[in-house]
């Protein structure tokens, strides 16, 4: 395995970390109905209610009838949990990917992809 590894070309095509939580956030948590229906609400039920129960101000009353994490919320929970506690889609890329273990041959951001 390590020969065919070290004989393969390797690429890693990246984000930005901020383009990443948010798309993280708009697909997965922002919208508990979709979750729902595309997921049994898969996320709502790991994340979204656990980050809504701790986070949540209860007295904000603009939040009484929403389901779902605010971005707000979604924030305070990445700032004050730790990664490994983090689903696929939030985590840092470097725990995911160990760029710094394998030699890639190419790590390609997105944000300048087409140069």
């Amino acid at each position: 395995m390590k020969k065919v590894f070290k004989n393969s070309f390797k690429l890693l095509v990246v984000r930005h970390p901020f383009e990443r939580l948010l798309s993280a956030y708009r697909d997965k948590l922002e919208n508990y109905q979709r979750d729902l229906m595309y997921r049994d609400g898969y996320y709502y039920t790991i994340y979204g209610k656990d980050i809504v129960r701790v986070y949540r101000d209860e007295s904000d009353r603009s939040l009484a009838n929403r389901t779902e994490p605010t971005w707000q919320e979604y924030v305070k929970y990445l700032i004050n949990s730790p990664s490994s506690k983090f689903d696929e889609h939030w985590k840092p890329i470097y725990s995911l990917c160990s760029p710094c273990v394998i030699k890639y041959n190419v790590i390609a951001k997105m944000e300048t992809f087409s140069e």
